[in-house]
């Protein structure tokens, strides 16, 4: 029994299915978009502050971790407090930027590249969501930097109708 049982461990531990794949090997199978080449450069940690409308600014941060080999890039709006959300972007299989914005209302609006800019990347919402108009969303995102900060413009709809949009101004902490 117990030479059954080492010779399963040694099958399974040499299995391909639990190998992790050498580092040489993994690569995107296409070269990153501009935009997205952009995107990484945000990796880290930015602070700074949040306001929807004419409401009072509160406190706010960012956080940008690359993943998938690279090929992901996972932002976290207000980490560790209930009003955390988490986007991910990519380029998507026509090679132009994309992103999905996982929202605390409960869906998930995926939002594509429209416009690009020297200092600018502009997000509407795709049709590829199925979210109805009406339903609450975002709709769209802007996207401007200048040199270490950072501002997202946020448009939701609420109702059907556009909503104040959320401006989050942050600087690079870390």
């Amino acid at each position: 029994m117990k030479t059954a049982l080492s010779f399963l461990l040694i099958l399974v531990c040499a299995s391909p299915l639990y190998a992790a794949p050498a580092a040489e090997h993994v690569h995107p199978l296409h070269p990153a978009s501009p935009e997205f080449e952009r995107m990484k450069s945000l990796v880290g940690t930015w602070k700074g502050t949040g306001q929807t409308g004419a409401e009072k600014p509160t406190d706010a941060a960012v956080e940008y971790k690359l993943t998938s080999g690279g090929t992901a890039l996972v932002e976290t709006l207000f980490p560790g407090t209930p009003n955390e959300m988490v986007s991910v972007y990519h380029d998507g299989p026509d090679g132009k930027l994309t992103m999905t914005h996982y929202c605390m209302m409960g869906n998930q609006p995926k939002l594509d590249l429209v416009s690009t800019g020297e200092n600018k990347l502009s997000f509407k919402s795709s049709p590829a969501s199925g979210i109805p108009e009406s339903e609450d969303q975002m709709d769209a995102l802007d996207l401007s930097f200048s040199g270490d900060a950072l501002t997202q413009t946020w448009q939701g709809r609420k109702g059907g109708k556009l909503s104040d949009p959320t401006v989050i101004s942050v600087k690079k902490a870390s």
